[in-house]
């Protein structure tokens, strides 16, 4: 899910810019002369991925994530009235079952869709790209200057987070590949189906979560160090939220005043990872 929702942040783009803007790239260039196929192919895929169509797909997905996320905890904690025993009946069992499927399914979808990026920047941080493109602070994936913030964090940093990312997105496709296996409710709550299905979802999550993090911590730390520079779109959110809520409750609605919106300069891509 969090790969989804960096994907749908990452898909508004101002109008007329280039593509490369939310990779890293000048609004205002494409790409350079000496690009080969392969990365022409590369931003083409980003384009795509990035486009208006997937964003809805990606919300798409969010939406079915919270619907069955809550129908499978319910399932989960014995709020239903389909049969009894509340925790182990049919066809309690059986909801319970296909609910996680699909819960894995909307997982591994985020997981693929953002695996682009991911292998992009594993190339670009290690060096392994041919040909090789300079991959200092501030730099894109073609080695220009950029203000997009993803390539201002420390370049140790961007490893550190992009390799747990990686760790997500393979933990989660072996996650996935456990529920292939062992597919049924019988068979992924007997041993050893029972660990191999929870172990690596478990996992998943744990990455997933650690990633984010870590990535909001060295933006923050980047905005706390160059004030205005960069937006923070959560931050922003926050205040205007803050500032809707003093007007409609009748609190101080100049306070917002106090808390200006920092100018949207440069699209906020995490990824990344």
């Amino acid at each position: 899910m969090i790969s989804t929702l960096e994907l749908t942040k990452a898909a508004s783009q101002k109008e007329g810019s280039h593509y490369g803007a939310t990779k890293g790239s000048d609004a205002t260039e494409g790409p350079p002369p000496d690009a080969t196929h392969s990365e022409r192919f590369r931003d083409n895929l980003f384009a795509f991925l990035d486009g208006p169509c997937m964003f809805k797909v990606n919300i798409a997905n969010i939406i079915i994530i919270i619907v069955n996320g809550a129908f499978f905890f319910c399932l989960l904690v014995g709020m239903q009235t389909m049969c009894t025993p509340l925790l182990n009946c049919q066809p309690r069992n059986w909801w319970l079952n296909w609910s996680i499927q699909l819960l894995n399914v909307n997982f591994t979808f985020g997981a693929l869709v953002a695996l682009p990026w991911r292998l992009a920047n594993s190339w670009h941080l290690w060096g392994l790209a041919c040909p090789g493109r300079a991959n200092d602070d501030g730099l894109d994936l073609y080695g220009r200057e950029t203000e997009e913030i993803w390539f201002h964090i420390p370049k140790n940093h961007r490893r550190g987070i992009n390799a747990i990312f990686l760790g997500n997105a393979v933990s989660q496709f072996v996650n996935h590949a456990m529920r292939c296996v062992y597919h049924t409710y019988a068979t992924s709550n007997e041993m050893p189906g029972q660990v191999l299905v929870n172990v690596f979802f478990i996992l998943a999550f744990v990455l997933a979560g650690w990633g984010a993090v870590y990535l909001a911590r060295r933006e923050a730390a980047l905005r706390k160090a160059q004030p205005g520079r960069w937006a923070d779109p959560l931050g922003d959110a926050i205040k205007a939220a803050r500032a809707w809520c003093r007007e409609r409750c009748g609190g101080d609605a100049d306070a917002a005043e106090k808390e200006p919106l920092v100018e949207n300069r440069s699209s906020s891509r995490g990824d990344d990872a």
